[in-house]
């Protein structure tokens, strides 16, 4: 499971929405190895989502989780600086 917390004002997200997590080499990663793919929009301030942030030490977005069928309580966190291969290498890392 691969959650994107974002909003619609962080220019951040966008930016990495537009060259990262929407390219073919993503994409693909995503089908090869099973991903489900979550947002958490935090463009209202929901109260939830700050509390997610907060537990993994983050004020704000963009916080990228990727969670591990056999680690569940236990996410790698991404760079707030998304690159295709650190997606697709965390994706094929945690369907190993």
């Amino acid at each position: 499971v691969f959650v994107d917390f974002t909003a619609d004002w962080c220019i951040t997200c966008k930016y990495n929405e537009r060259t990262v997590l929407s390219e073919q080499a993503v994409l693909d990663a995503v089908e090869q190895h099973d991903v489900a793919m979550f947002k958490a929009d935090w463009t209202d301030g929901g109260e939830q989502i700050r509390a997610k942030l907060q537990e993994h030490g983050k004020a704000g977005v963009p916080m990228y989780l990727m969670y591990a069928p056999g680690q569940p309580d236990d996410p790698e966190m991404l760079s707030e600086s998304l690159s295709q291969s650190a997606v697709v290498e965390a994706m094929k890392g945690a369907s190993d």
